[in-house]
């Protein structure tokens, strides 16, 4: 049911859900120790890393995100479906490129830090998700080649695209 939020300054609309005591509400990452981020769908509408936000009762309250409040057309007090997974927020630099990125120069490895956090995670989640070492190892090169060019995550995607026809 989508209720008002609670907090100050908040969106104005919430979902209060009740969460499994076998449902994992605590990240691996020791960089957000604190956050318990999801993903899923709130009537067949898709949404990522959203952090659910823990209340005394013990449920949990979900923000709904603003585009999907306006698409699902609903107002306080109307039922939803929601269904939850656990998100994972944050990959960091996998092991290989981590090598390979400390062995460029120091612009690239600046241009790396001007990138937004988001950015860094599209390229860091990008390298964790090879299916095997060779696609990983691809993926490494085309993202020290975005880098090494000032390129945020989906430019380098483009510029990148066609490098399997001069391999």
């Amino acid at each position: 049911m989508l209720v008002p939020n609670p907090r100050k300054g908040a969106g104005k609309t919430a979902v209060c859900v009740q969460v499994s005591k076998h449902f994992p509400t605590r990240q691996n990452r020791h960089a957000y120790p604190a956050g318990f981020y999801v993903k899923g769908w709130i009537d067949s509408r898709h949404f990522k890393m959203v952090k659910l936000i823990k209340l005394e009762d013990g449920s949990f309250l979900f923000p709904v995100p603003s585009d999907i409040r306006r698409k699902l057309k609903k107002a306080v007090g109307d039922e939803v479906n929601v269904r939850l997974e656990k998100d994972r927020l944050y990959y960091g630099m996998h092991n290989e490129f981590m090598m390979a990125f400390f062995q460029e120069p120091k612009e690239v490895q600046m241009n790396h830090m001007w990138l937004s956090k988001i950015q860094q995670h599209r390229y860091h989640e990008w390298m964790w998700t090879a299916k095997d070492d060779a696609t990983r190892a691809d993926r490494i090169a085309r993202s020290l080649f975005g880098l090494r060019h000032g390129l945020k995550f989906e430019e380098m995607r483009k510029e990148t695209k066609d490098w399997g026809k001069w391999l």
